[in-house]
């Protein structure tokens, strides 16, 4: 009975040293996965952040210029349309429009042998008008009483 105490006491005594060990290797290797875990978002944030540098640094100074003259050639369309819609459709005397603004544009053009270019404008000025009013309808048409998406595209 002795030798049997005795080998359950150091086998208990051995379970215990062997308890704490793992314990304590257990916290040694969570504070370092803890450490782990703080490292990796510090480096994701920095990631993201020389990312964002790299995407502004590579970006082309030209675009804002020509971002600029399309935004102002789109304006100069924008209004021509509605001068044209004003003045052709919308203002009639004795059933007849006031002034065929763009039709008589685009007849001078046609009249001096540029035919090409008559359609070409032409086809500008509908391509405008399609993107502008697809454009309109997935910014605006898509909302319900403005204020929330009822099916959000992007």
């Amino acid at each position: 009975m002795f030798v049997l105490n005795s080998v359950l006491f150091t086998c208990f005594t051995w379970f215990i040293f062997n308890f704490k060990a793992f314990s304590k290797e257990k916290r040694e290797y969570n504070a370092l996965l803890q450490k782990l875990r703080v490292t990796t978002n510090v480096i994701d944030d920095q990631w993201k952040m020389i990312d964002m540098q790299e995407r502004l640094n590579d970006e082309w100074v030209l675009s804002y210029y020509i971002s600029l003259i399309v935004g102002i050639l789109c304006m100069i369309i924008s209004l021509t349309w509605v001068t044209h819609i004003v003045l052709f459709v919308v203002i009639r005397l004795k059933g007849k429009p006031v002034y065929p603004f763009l039709n008589i544009i685009l007849v001078w053009f046609q009249d001096k042998g540029l035919g090409f270019l008559s359609t070409s404008i032409f086809s500008l000025f509908c391509l405008y008008l399609l993107w502008a009013t697809i454009k309109g309808s997935l910014k605006f048409g898509m909302r319900l009483m403005m204020c929330f998406d009822i099916h959000p595209l992007k």
